[in-house]
């Protein structure tokens, strides 16, 4: 069995007689949050955008606060994929160097600077992702990401753009 290293050890006491003990663990199903309502959308020239096409490059920065995530239904552990809404595919269906780095931050809002990625997990890429025309996008990780339940997210994502002029349209709230 895989080692986890997480809760108090314990060391099991000297036994002189027949002593029964008891041990029981618990362990959370995985789930999915879901951020946001979504009920806006992007438009095809408009950004941020989860695959923009209108440039030869793009990045974008998230942030989730731990109330937020929590909030969602997700605790502490491994995030092992994340998901974008779109309802266009826009100019094209592949982006390459994709890559998606993850990590936390003590910011509690987005500045007018990025945050530092480094000692980020790269989570995914660089690869061609290819998105479908509408729906959820899901984007699985090749590492997952720890999360400790407590500290604020930020997903750092990195990609080349087709130069051309439609983005995906994508679903998305305000905060």
């Amino acid at each position: 069995f895989p080692s986890h290293d997480t809760g108090a050890t314990f060391t099991t006491p000297s036994i002189a007689t027949t002593t029964t003990y008891y041990a029981s663990a618990t362990t959370t199903s995985p789930s999915n949050g879901i951020i946001g309502t979504g009920t806006s959308t992007t438009t095809l020239t408009s950004q941020p955008s989860a695959f923009v096409n209108r440039w030869s490059s793009y990045r974008i920065q998230t942030l989730y606060t731990a109330q937020e995530l929590l909030a969602a239904g997700l605790a502490a552990g491994t995030f092992t994929s994340m998901s974008y809404f779109t309802t266009s595919l826009g100019d094209a269906a592949t982006n390459a160097g994709f890559t998606v780095k993850i990590g936390t931050s003590s910011q509690t809002s987005m500045t007018s600077s990025w945050v530092s990625t480094t000692g980020f997990t790269t989570v995914y890429g660089p690869v061609v992702h290819t998105h479908t025309a509408s729906g959820e996008q899901v984007i699985p990780f090749s590492t997952p990401f720890i999360w400790d339940g407590i500290s604020n997210v930020v997903i750092d994502v990195v990609y080349s753009g087709a130069n051309q002029t439609n983005n995906a349209e994508t679903l998305f709230s305000t905060t």
